[in-house]
């Protein structure tokens, strides 16, 4: 299993090599796939949809790992905890509902 340190340099790495428009493509790319896995696995859950699935969850939380990495936003950080704490709340309500 790689270390943070390990996973942080093969982002940059990644980002280095293909830059930021390249990286944008592929989380769009792989957020397609992700949607298309899930949509297949709706239909049937077999083990074939089912790997798929995974393999497209992994594929945009690698992604998005990137981003978050590479980019040293901390306010980034910042807005998407903020966003996702939100929604969050958000669901509880609707759940409590």
């Amino acid at each position: 299993m790689m270390t943070k340190t390990q996973k942080k340099t093969l982002y940059r790495k990644a980002f280095d090599k293909w830059g930021m428009n390249a990286q944008f493509g592929m989380l769009i790319e792989e957020c397609a796939e992700l949607i298309k896995a899930s949509n297949k696995y709706m239909r049937k859950q077999s083990k074939d949809n089912v790997d798929s699935l995974v393999e497209g969850m992994a594929n945009v939380e690698i992604m998005i790992d990137q981003f978050r990495n590479v980019l040293s936003w901390e306010i980034l950080d910042i807005k998407v905890n903020e966003a996702k704490e939100s929604k969050l709340e958000r669901l509880n309500e609707l759940l409590q509902k």
